[in-house]
Order: structure tokens, then C-alpha cells, then sequence
């Protein structure tokens, strides 16, 4: 930034009630919950895939001593229903190795289906019919929910990205993530504020970082049934060919192959729920200030009822900064000037004006800001089935929110019958919110602060052990002939994905003939 000569402010929301944001914890406090049982859901996979690898290299040294159960032919489903009613304790256990490695691939298997959760309109299927069918028909990822940034940055900058006008203004806006209504199950517990009610001030402090339980009644997402189907026809083809008459060290090491594959599946898919329910602690929060107070960045805090979108759009609007830097189209609502994708480096930035988006979809001040609080905000959330397209066409068609609720109709049925209790208070609010901006804070609180590269150096490393670039690459120049070394002496090279491993001495389990690609002796 400083190469650019892009001069940050960090804006913080300070802790405190903000009651027409009540609705929009609870949103939050709900898709963590949600977001936290699919994690358990991968911890538990987790678990059962590394049982299934000790699980594969097992059976390949049972295929050395010929003590697999070969030539039963195990019908898999029978032996499934054999074992639905007894807990994994009360199984008895058999007395034969191979015999033992199969009831273990059964429990495991067993076990992968019972802890799928198919969506609720696959319910009144069994869960082999689901994911057989499934299976047939789908394998594709799905995108999933990205946490939400509680930080706002007001960016003033000599270079401006770029920018959007007319038909692509509108165009992007509508690829924005704007707030979604949740549909969730899971009741609202006794001590939870209800929607526009009055909470007590550690309701709302803490709710971003209080610890919440999983949600008791969850589905997976169409990524998770993937791994839930791939992991189910492995461990079948792997009970199916360790029963069969002739099998091989070739195909159970292509069963690891596979094994590895699903691994590195479901690794990335758990790293992306545990960053959807693990939200920034108090002290993450406190010590992300104290670095932005080492390099020298301006912090403000957004005191209640005010939150930093707000503070920030005050500032763009009052010529303090240029930008408003944050993934929150709240800003828009305020008609200040966003800049997205400001925390990623894998896409441009792009700044979008909200006056100049409002004049594109030629709308008044107040048609607007009706119109992106149809679309849901911070504040009030959106009537499921209206979206940008609908939401545009209602506001130029009847001009107010009260109207339309009033007036119009999706499929036959009015639209104040669809919107829950308390609804126009909310839109009221949120009118409220978006009309008043908050205070802009002193200029002098704004000054780019000093910054000796040498003090970021020593907090870096005393607080959190980390040294800088400039000084780590003395040490790994001096390392790095030693590293080479010590890898170039390894014991076994992996080769190229989808290769057999390549032994320096071959363990004595394993059979040279049976390895993938090895010629005939």
C-alpha cells in the first residue's frame, strides 16, 4: 500500500448494543451452529479415512501371508443389515486376521453412511438408495458460505482502481453477495433476543465470538455428499475385492491411491468449515490493533448504535477518505464508494459508486435506498423469493416498501403474507440506520503515524515468534544445502501423482510383481 501511496484507516466496531442489528446476530449466530455441525461432520470423516488407510496397509500385508478372507463373495448390503441395530462395542470380534480387517471395513462403512446427512428432499429414501442414485448423477462442488469481515477499512489513495459505470455498475452489484435469509430448523433458544427486540449489552458484544453449539438438526452440502459417496463406494470395492477370489497388490494399492485423493478432498473441505465457525476472539481482535498500531495505520472505533460500515461511508462522504474498503454492500446503501476484494489477493479490486448506482437504475434517494434494503442489509433482511431483478421492478413500480407489501403478489400470494412479524419496524430501522450518518471522527486521529520498519521486526518476533523476510533469508541460504541433503537420502520417492512409489529397498511385504506398472520377471 505504502508503494501505492495508499494511506489505510482501520475502523473497528466497539463493543456495545446495537439492537437493529439484532436480527443480523442471530443470522450469524445461527450459520456458525450450522457451520459448526458440518465441521464435526468432517473431523469425524477425517478420523475414518485414517482408520481406512491403517485399514488398506494392513490388508496388504494380510495378502502377503494369504491370510485374507478371500473366496467368501460378502454380499455387502446383507452384512450391513446384520450389523444396523449393534453398537460398534457389542460387534464380537473375530479370531481370524483377515476376518477381522473385514468386519472393520464394514463398521467403517457402516459408519459412513450413517452420519450422512442427505437434504431433506432425498428424506424419504433409505441412504444406499440416496447415494447410489446420488452417485449416478452428481459430482460437482458446491460454493460455500465465506465468513464474514468484521473490519472495515477507509482507504484514501492517489490511484484509483477500477471502476464501474452505467450497465456493468449494475451488473456487479448484482453478483454481490447480498445478505440471504436464513431457513434454519434449530429454534432460537430462550436466552437469545428475538428479532427488534431491546438485549442487554454482552448479548451483542460477545455473540461474534461466543462459543455456540453445533445445530442438532443440519444437512450436508452437495460437496460433503460427494465425499460421502466416494468414501461409500471405496470401502464397498475394497470389502468386494478382498473377498473376491484373486485379490491383488495392485488393486489395494490403487485403493490408496483413491484413499489419498479423498484425503486431500476432504482435508480442504474441513479447513473451510473450521474457518466458517471459528470466529476472531476478543484478544485476536485487540491484538490485530496493536500490529496496525506498529506500522503506523490510524485506527477508529465505530462507538454503538454505529457499526464501521457506517463510520466509513461517513468518512467517504465527508472527503476524509476515497474508498470504503469492505465485502458489506451496506456501504452502498449510504451512497458511499465501495472498494471490494480489498482482503484477497486472488481477484482485482473493484469500486463501485453508490450515488452512481443509484442514477444508473434511475431511482430517487428514497426509491433507492428502499430498494437495497428489499435486498436485505445489515439491518433487515430480505424477503425470501425477491431478488435484485424483482426487488428493482417492485420500487419503480410502486415506489415504497409499504406499497409494495401491500400490492404485490409472488405466485398469488400477497407479500406482506411472506414477510415475518415485525418486518416494516425493521424497514423503518434500517431507513433510520441508512439516513443518519455517524459522527466523522477528529482529523487529527487520521494521521498516518511514523513507522520504523526495525520496531514491526522486534514485535513481529517477541510477541509472535515470527521473523521477517529480510532476516530469514540469510539462515535458509546457509540451511538449504543441508535440507537438499537430507530429502536426496530419503528412503522412498513418491514420483508423479498417480505413479507407484519408487523403493530404494523393497519392505519385505511387498511383492515387486504386483506393483502398478511393474514388468513380469
Amino acid at each position: 500500500m505504502r508503494e501505492a501511496d495508499v494511506k489505510p484507516i482501520a475502523v473497528f466496531d466497539e463493543p456495545g448494543v446495537r439492537g437493529w442489528k439484532a436480527m443480523e446476530h442471530e443470522k450469524r449466530r445461527t450459520l456458525r451452529a450450522l457451520h459448526l455441525s458440518r465441521s464435526l461432520l468432517e473431523d469425524s470423516r477425517q478420523e475414518r479415512l485414517q482408520k481406512t488407510a491403517s485399514l488398506l496397509e494392513t490388508s496388504r500385508l494380510l495378502l502377503k501371508r494369504d491370510q485374507l478372507p478371500t473366496g467368501l463373495q460378502v454380499d455387502v448390503e446383507n452384512e450391513l443389515l446384520k450389523l444396523d441395530d449393534l453398537p460398534a462395542e457389542s460387534v464380537p470380534t473375530p479370531d481370524e486376521p483377515g476376518n477381522k480387517a473385514l468386519q472393520e471395513a464394514l463398521l467403517l462403512l457402516r459408519d459412513c453412511r450413517q452420519t450422512s446427512r442427505p437434504g431433506e428432499k432425498h428424506a424419504s429414501r433409505s441412504a444406499v438408495q440416496f447415494l447410489r442414485d446420488r452417485f449416478q448423477r452428481e459430482d460437482s462442488d458446491a460454493s460455500e458460505v465465506e465468513a464474514t469481515q468484521q473490519v472495515g477499512i477507509a482507504a484514501a489513495s492517489d490511484q484509483e482502481p477500477g471502476s464501474l459505470a452505467g450497465a456493468d455498475l449494475v451488473g456487479s452489484l448484482q453478483r454481490m453477495e447480498i445478505a440471504q435469509p436464513v431457513k434454519s430448523s434449530v429454534p432460537v433458544s430462550s436466552d437469545s433476543p428475538a428479532p427488534g427486540e431491546e438485549v442487554q449489552e454482552e448479548d451483542l458484544e460477545e455473540i461474534a465470538t461466543v462459543a455456540v453449539e453445533p445445530s442438532a438438526d443440519f444437512t450436508e452440502t452437495p460437496r460433503q455428499t460427494t465425499l460421502t459417496i466416494q468414501e461409500n463406494y471405496l470401502l464397498s470395492d475394497f470389502i468386494t475385492t478382498i473377498t473376491s477370489d484373486s485379490p491383488s497388490q495392485a488393486s489395494l494399492y490403487e485403493f490408496q491411491q483413491e484413499l489419498r485423493k479423498l484425503q486431500d478432498k476432504a482435508k480442504e473441505v474441513a479447513r473451510t468449515y473450521e474457518r466458517s465457525h471459528s470466529k476472531p476472539s476478543s484478544q485476536d481482535m485487540t491484538e490485530a490493533q496493536e500490529l496496525l498500531e506498529v506500522m503506523g495505520v490510524p485506527i477508529i472505533q465505530a462507538a454503538p448504535p454505529y457499526e464501521a460500515e457506517g463510520v466509513c461511508s461517513a468518512m467517504v462522504l465527508g472527503g476524509l477518505a476515497d474508498f470504503a474498503g469492505t465485502e458489506d454492500s451496506d456501504v452502498l446503501v449510504y451512497g458511499a464508494s465501495l472498494l471490494k476484494h480489498v482482503a484477497t489477493s486472488s481477484k482485482p479490486l473493484e469500486s463501485i459508486d453508490g450515488e452512481e448506482l443509484r442514477e444508473a437504475l434511475e431511482l430517487t434517494p428514497e426509491q433507492y435506498r428502499d430498494f437495497l434494503i428489499l435486498n436485505g442489509t445489515d439491518a433487515c433482511e430480505r424477503i425470501h423469493g425477491i431478488g435484485f431483478k424483482r426487488a428493482l421492478k417492485l420500487i419503480k413500480e410502486y415506489r415504497a416498501i409499504e406499497t409494495v407489501l401491500e400490492k404485490a403478489h409472488i405466485k398469488k400470494v400477497l407479500l406482506r403474507a411472506l414477510v415475518e412479524e415485525g418486518y416494516l419496524d425493521r424497514v423503518e430501522a434500517a431507513r433510520k440506520v441508512f439516513s443518519e450518518l455517524p459522527p466523522l471522527p477528529p482529523e487529527h486521529l487520521l494521521a498516518a503515524q511514523p513507522v520504523d520498519p526495525r520496531v514491526i521486526e522486534d514485535f513481529m518476533r517477541d510477541r509472535h515468534g515470527i521473523e521477517t523476510i529480510s532476516k530469514t533469508r540469510a539462515t535458509e541460504s546457509e540451511t538449504s544445502d543441508t535440507v537438499i541433503a537430507e530429502f536426496s537420502g530419503s528412503d522412498m520417492d513418491h514420483g508423479d501423482e498417480g505413479e507407484p512409489p519408487v523403493f530404494d529397498e523393497l519392505p519385505d511385504w511387498v511383492i515387486e510383481e504386483d506393483l502398478p506398472g511393474s514388468a513380469p520377471r
